[in-house]
């Protein structure tokens, strides 16, 4: 067969009409390439012409044959490139087996696709569709009309008279054709066409009419076959969407089996499994090149799981999963966070490159798209944000296709553009358009994407609604004019979309709640206790004379630690506990230590909550033997002091408060039980409560009592995981004894013994007014009050702790006209007017006075009572920090707190500065001033205008006014890669995390300088 060139390189553009009516052909390519893999099959063995094994098809070319009395009949579809034959059929060709004919009506060109050159029915079908076609005219031997196009004998038009079919055989002479109308919407699909190797005088209208109904029939058996394909492949993109849904977490830990597969393996054992569940696209081919870039991901890690880098060690590599139906769920959430998304897309990428018939998918990291503005008519070309932005390019979250995806990493200013233009994604037509304006295409979006994809083209950008913010731009392209892209798509691939981002949200959620667990367990109790601490000390600050700009900044302490303390609260109200497990990290630590600290914390922050005058009659004691050194677990203990002594605290208004801590004796020499008593002289707890409900979760004897009922049901747990026990006696309107007891290894233990001493001096002690007998004028109750049980408390803490002092001695007194020696306690009761009300212990050594604070711990009043003594000196002073020669800053915060504390931390370093509340007034100030620093939030919920879009719009108005490049520094709470990376591509030049130290302040400006 004689060879001719393609008409592609001579052919002009497509008009848009015909480019619509090639769209409206691109659903009908599943008929082309069904005849010819079925085709193939036939002629594997043999170069011979193909039979179609559509039978209904070549039977309706057939029925043509028999009708007109003719040699044979063709079923082409022409679209801009080519001439695709679905059928031809002789009289006499069998509709099953090409080789079963008559001697000479074999089939010649079967099932084929054919340069445009080559055939006759290119030119009929432009002449269908309205074009002029200069070849075909009417005249006694030829009729040509947009219904029919009639060549009575082919060798009588000089056109065609030398085409090989018409010289040789099957010898065409009489030619009939009309057109092939699409069902749907009436666009010309192709032709349909019957030859003869006899010459004819006469085909007239009525022949010409049953021609175009046999015609119409194959449009409509055509219109089936869509309608069949278009069902099967909605089927495989549900089975897709299913497999993604269902089966993600398997398929994510197969594709995530290690990072040296996720950098560069092919994901063979992922498309294997998914050929295996999606059995009707086992005839796609998907064994491209996959390329992932891991690194945004591991940034996504580190923002997901901020909260974890202070956990305890024990529980870093303790992520398992809640849903514990199948071992793959619980491998998966082993997995590294950036395992876990990058599997994610790469998965959805495999799946919807087979199941829709793609030539390739990708996705993009979008993040750098929420730092800019963002305007509903944005103009071509998108302004580059490259000089603001680290190095690297666009972060490819998955690719699946041929080529190399380093390419596509210089898509960033394109991406940003189709955001902002297409944010509920659009479809490209890339082939060529008409002639005159292929250059103004080459310059707009269509060309850009031109340079990256061929044909047609999807693009939809995701958006994260958990977070508020784009997630990933996507591309789905297909590769030849056989599979154009159109709405089903679009919608399909939408679906996709959101199932894709309620997985990422899962795995943000999985990690989210194990950080959280794991935080709160871990560290709540161990941050809440120094902010009481905070809390009772800005109180105490508040009593003493103080400037106005410190009584300022105290207030702002205070208001902030208040904040913080709600925070935490909520927090612990709506965390459950966590089990510790074997590898729960146990240290060796100071537990007296340990227990003083947390009962001077917990006192502390309580104490911060109520009246001076109630707190005053309340006395908080430890007596702890000796000092401790073990082997436990910290959190633990720290948990188990916590909420006993919280109880404690909240039933007992007045009274006394006692924790010890002793060595109580084992079942076996090698051990010895640590032996921690909480007594309190509070509220007690009923016999009934104490049988039935003292340990049940949510339970609380007085239902009115702050709290939610969880403290002693974890106390439980924690005492029986440490392998002890727990005894609880308690008594209505008298109090609670609570006796825990936890074994602890001999060797662990250790009782400091104490440096030699230098002989000192002796020193005669006086307790005045801790007399807990009731006055004899008093009526007699059989029982001591409250305030009687304080006083005998704390006397028999000091009758204890001050004989034990080499040197000293103790005396008591009722008065202090009574009293004699060295130095004297008092009872602050005894003389308020003299002494400071919200002391629980004052000690006077002539002229000298000390006030002890609560809670009363051998450590503190041995300290108190030896500086008093002189045997101490104080520390030195600490200098200040030098200041920064003034320069001018302008600091922006919508928080008129953290905003008045920035503000004095520049002051102090010798700034002068301007402030603003929102981006906006910022902007605005930087036109009309001109800075050395700019501190700005750069949180995405600032009001008016957020900090990214200020940066971006100051780095804007720079390049047009300003001469010299101000330095901005993101100062922000959120200290997640994410917003680190967001705020660099808007153009920061540094990075400060909230709470800001003036030092590490100081230190990052002296840098700048």
């Amino acid at each position: 067969m004689e060879s001719y060139a393609s008409p592609a390189l001579n052919q002009p553009p497509p008009s848009e009409s015909e480019r619509e009516r090639i769209r409206e052909l691109s659903q009908y390519y599943c008929t082309i390439r069904a005849a010819e893999s079925e085709a193939t099959t036939e002629s594997e063995t043999t170069t011979a012409p193909s039979l179609s094994r559509d039978i209904a098809l070549t039977a309706l070319t057939q029925l043509a044959v028999h009708r007109f009395g003719c040699d044979r009949a063709f079923v082409s579809l022409i679209d801009g490139q080519n001439q695709h034959i679905l059928a031809e059929a002789t009289a006499s060709i069998s509709l099953r087996d090409s080789r079963v004919h008559r001697a000479g009506e074999g089939i010649y060109l079967g099932v084929t696709t054919l340069d445009l050159a080559f055939g006759v029915c290119p030119h009929a079908v432009k002449l269908f569709t309205g074009q002029p076609v200069p070849v075909l005219q009417n005249t006694a031997n030829m009729t040509a009309t947009k219904t029919r196009f009639v060549v009575k004998d082919f060798t009588a038009e000089a056109h065609f008279k030398d085409r090989p079919y018409v010289l040789d055989w099957p010898y065409f002479r009489f030619y009939a054709e009309v057109p092939i109308y699409s069902v749907s919407s009436g666009y010309v699909l192709g032709s349909f066409c019957v030859v003869d190797n006899k010459p004819r005088v006469e085909f007239g209208d009525a022949d010409v009419a049953a021609l175009q109904e046999i015609s119409d029939a194959i449009a409509s058996h055509l219109e089936n076959v869509r309608i069949r394909n278009s069902h099967r492949r909605a089927d495989r993109l549900v089975q897709g969407l299913t497999t993604f849904v269902q089966q993600g977490q398997t398929q994510l830990c197969s594709a995530s089996s290690s990072t040296h597969a996720l950098r560069g393996a092919s994901l063979s054992g992922l498309r294997d499994s998914v050929d295996e569940s999606l059995s009707p696209m086992q005839d796609l081919s998907i064994s491209a090149k996959t390329t992932r870039s891991p690194s945004l991901l591991r940034s996504r890690q580190l923002s997901d799981t901020e909260g974890t880098s202070i956990q305890d060690s024990d529980n870093q590599q303790n992520h398992h999963h809640v849903d514990d139906e199948t071992t793959a769920a619980g491998a998966v959430e082993t997995m590294a966070v950036s395992s876990r998304l990058t599997a994610i897309f790469a998965h959805a990428a495999s799946l919807l490159r087979g199941s829709m018939d793609l030539a390739g998918v990708l996705f993009l990291d979008a993040s750098r798209c929420n730092g800019g503005i963002v305007e509903s008519e944005s103009e071509w070309p998108f302004p580059h944000t490259n000089d603001h932005s680290p190095s690297g390019g666009t972060e490819i979250l998955s690719f699946e296709g041929d080529g190399d995806a380093v390419q596509f990493t210089r898509m960033d200013s394109l991406l940003q553009y189709l955001v902002a233009t297409y944010p509920q994604g659009g479809i490209f037509d890339l082939t060529e358009g008409d002639e005159g304006d292929q250059q103004q295409q080459q310059s707009s979006p269509v060309g850009e994407l031109r340079r990256y994809f061929s044909h047609s083209a999807i693009f939809l950008p995701l958006w994260d609604w958990e977070k508020s913010q784009w997630l990933a731009g996507t591309f789905l392209w297909t590769a030849g004019h056989s599979r154009a892209l159109g709405p089903d798509e679009l919608h399909y691939f939408k679906v996709f979309g959101d199932s894709i981002v309620s997985e990422v949200a899962r795995v943000n959620w999985d990690v989210q709640q194990q950080a959280k667990s794991t935080f709160v367990s871990s560290i709540s109790h161990e941050l809440r206790s120094p902010l009481h601490g905070m809390l009772a000390g800005t109180e105490l600050l508040a009593a003493t004379e103080l400037a106005d700009e410190q009584r300022d900044l105290l207030t702002t302490v205070e208001t902030c630690g208040v904040t913080l303390l709600d925070t935490m609260n909520h927090l612990l109200d709506f965390t459950k506990i966590n089990s510790l497990t074997d590898g729960s990290t146990i240290t060796t630590f100071d537990l007296a230590r340990l227990v003083e600290d947390v009962v001077t914390t917990m006192y502390m922050g309580r104490r911060s909550s109520r009246p001076h005058k109630e707190s005053a009659k309340l006395s908080v004691v430890l007596r702890i033997e000796d000092d401790w050194t073990v082997q436990s677990i910290t959190g633990a203990w720290r948990r188990i002091v916590m909420n006993i002594l919280g109880n404690a605290l909240k039933y007992t208004p007045a009274g006394f408060i006692e924790i010890s801590l002793s060595r109580a004796a084992a079942s076996t020499a090698a051990t010895s039980l640590a032996h921690l008593r909480v007594t309190d002289s509070g509220q007690g707890m009923s016999a009934s409560f104490l049988r039935n409900k003292l340990f049940t979760p949510f339970a609380q004897e007085d239902a009115l009592a702050d709290g939610v009922g969880l403290g002693l049901s974890i106390v439980q747990q924690l005492v029986g995981q440490l392998d002890g026990s727990i005894d609880i006696q308690s008594e209505r309107g008298v109090g609670t004894q609570v006796d825990i007891y936890i074994p602890i290894d001999m060797n662990a233990v250790s009782v400091q013994e104490n440096p030699p001493k230098e002989a000192v001096p002796t020193t005669h002690f006086c307790l005045i007014g801790l007399n807990a007998l009731p006055d004899l004028k008093e009526a007699p109750t059989g029982t001591l009050d409250a305030e009687a049980k304080r006083r005998l408390c704390i006397r028999r803490f000091l009758t204890h702790l001050i004989p034990s002092q080499p040197g000293w001695s103790l005396s008591f007194a009722e008065t202090l006209d009574q009293a004699r020696g060295d130095v004297l306690i008092v009872d602050p009761e005894l003389s308020k007017s003299a002494l400071d009300e919200t002391a629980v212990l004052s000690v006077l050594v002539g002229e000298k006075t000390e006030h002890l604070s609560q809670p009363l711990s051998p450590r503190k009043v041995l300290k108190a009572l030896q500086s008093i003594c002189g045997q101490f000196h104080s520390a030195p002073c600490i200098q200040d920090q030098p200041v920064h020669p003034c320069r001018h800053a302008l600091l922006v915060d919508d928080n008129e707190i953290n905003l008045k504390i920035l503000a004095k931390y520049m002051a102090k370093l010798g700034y002068t500065y301007e402030t603003a509340l929102n981006g906006a007034i910022a902007v605005e100030k930087y036109k009309s001033n001109t800075f050395d620093i700019i501190l700005m939030v750069q949180d995405i919920s600032m009001p008016v205008m957020n900090g990214l879009v200020a940066t971006r719009h100051i780095r804007t108005l720079e390049q047009v006014d300003k001469d010299e490049k101000v330095k901005i520094y993101a100062v922000t709470g959120v200290a997640s890669a994410d917003m680190q990376t967001q705020a660099r591509a808007a153009g920061v030049d540094g990075y400060l995390v909230k709470p800001l130290s003036l030092t590490a302040l100081a230190s990052e400006l002296n840098s700048c300088i």
